[in-house]
């Protein structure tokens, strides 16, 4: 997935993503913003991912009450994450109004979509990966004892 959005990143940038909108040719324009929210979704899900497997990892060293704290951090982030994917594709309607401006429809303020990105990769997303820090120290520390 992250190979996927690598690609897709570069393609968009030689197609003129980065620039200001005013020097994005017009043409060009839908297309870089449709990949460029693919690209964002499967890097969310290719965040999920990783975080899931370090998480799996952690219940092989665990058991007891952390391993259910490992789990329910498992499917709280995860749900987080798709949901934040989710919110990518669902703020206009109709939804092809995302990509193509030119089209008559309606849209979240950019405000909403800034706060769920601040909450879902910044906030959240660092409190799960202290607990998971966190909790490997402890399991470690009982494996060795």
């Amino acid at each position: 997935m992250l190979l996927a959005t690598i690609a897709i990143d570069t393609y968009c940038l030689s197609q003129g993503m980065g620039k200001h909108v005013w020097d994005i040719d017009a043409a060009k324009a839908p297309g870089i913003y449709l990949l460029s929210n693919i690209s964002c979704t499967l890097a969310l899900l290719a965040t999920a991912a990783s975080k899931t497997s370090f998480a799996l990892s952690l219940l092989r060293l665990c058991g007891g009450l952390r391993a259910y704290i490992v789990w329910f951090i498992i499917v709280s982030m995860n749900i987080m994450l798709v949901l934040t994917a989710l919110c990518l594709w669902f703020p206009c309607q109709p939804i092809y109004k995302l990509w193509d401006y030119a089209v008559p429809g309606t849209c979240w303020s950019p405000s909403v979509n800034i706060a769920i990105g601040v909450a879902s990769g910044g906030k959240l997303s660092n409190l799960a990966s202290y607990h998971d820090e966190t909790i490997l120290s402890h399991c470690l520390q009982s494996t060795l004892d």
